[in-house]
């Protein structure tokens, strides 16, 4: 509807380098912890090579461009916000299990389509187990997001 507002909230990167994605570290422990369940024996390793979670984090001024380019909306604001995983003061598997419910959120549909949802319980306590071992190393996770409300012309 013209004149209509849409607020929308992106997992960017901090970075106008597309290679250096700020959170990339979870997606390879999650793949860390698929590869765990192939040394069980419960999945393929061939399954894991033909797997592939399509992703993109953008970056600000590509969202911008985007929106001026696509032309049925103007940017009316557009602010950037950190969330540092590691600065909630509780435990190391607490902070892990509410950043791997934030990924399974995104991906379970996907891993279970893929490999069957036999796996996926299993799957996500070894992936707790490997961000809970990540953040005792000292590690930190943070999400650089990206805010905007656009206004339809």
């Amino acid at each position: 509807m013209s004149g209509g507002h849409m607020v929308l909230v992106y997992v960017g990167r901090s970075n106008p380098d597309p290679r250096s994605y700020d959170s990339c570290c979870l997606m390879d422990l999650l793949a860390n912890s698929l590869l765990h369940l192939a040394a069980q024996g419960k999945i393929k390793e061939d399954k894991i090579d033909s797997f592939n979670i399509p992703s993109y984090a953008p970056y600000q001024e590509e969202i911008k461009k985007i929106v001026q380019m696509e032309g049925s909306f103007s940017l009316e604001k557009l602010e950037t916000f950190e969330t540092d995983m590691t600065a909630i003061d509780k435990p190391f598997e607490d902070i892990a299990n509410l950043v791997v419910k934030t990924i399974r959120a995104v991906t379970e549909v996907l891993l279970a389509s893929h490999f069957g949802n036999s796996i996926i319980h299993h799957l996500f306590d070894i992936y707790i187990n490997d961000v809970t071992q990540y953040l005792s190393m000292g590690n930190t996770i943070k999400f650089f997001n990206i805010c905007l409300c656009l206004r339809k012309k």
